[in-house]
């Protein structure tokens, strides 16, 4: 089990904004894709940033099909790593923060 400071925050803590990186992405998408489906996740908004620590970080926040989305409570996906090359993950439920903008 991850201890947890061996993944990025599930809030962005000083990273930078990057433009969309379309092949890291994707990755990311494709490392989720099984339980999206299985679960029925709907996919909202999304922000990839740098972090000098884990790379390229891209967070999503998703709502699961069948299930009534809670305005206090959000569940995000995060991965990390670098250009089309994933080297964690992490998927976080139910989460008090703020959603992504």
């Amino acid at each position: 089990m991850a201890e947890v400071d061996e993944i990025p925050p599930l809030v962005p803590d000083r990273e930078t904004v990057v433009a969309y990186e379309p092949i890291f992405v994707e990755a990311c998408t494709a490392a989720f894709a099984d339980d999206a489906v299985k679960f029925g996740w709907s996919y909202g908004k999304s922000l990839l940033t740098r972090s000098q620590k884990w790379g390229l970080v891209w967070r999503v926040d998703f709502v699961i099909a069948e299930r009534a989305a809670s305005s206090l409570f959000v569940n995000r996906a995060m991965c990390w790593g670098s250009a089309g090359n994933v080297e964690g993950k992490a998927v976080a439920f139910g989460q008090q923060i703020a959603p992504l903008q």
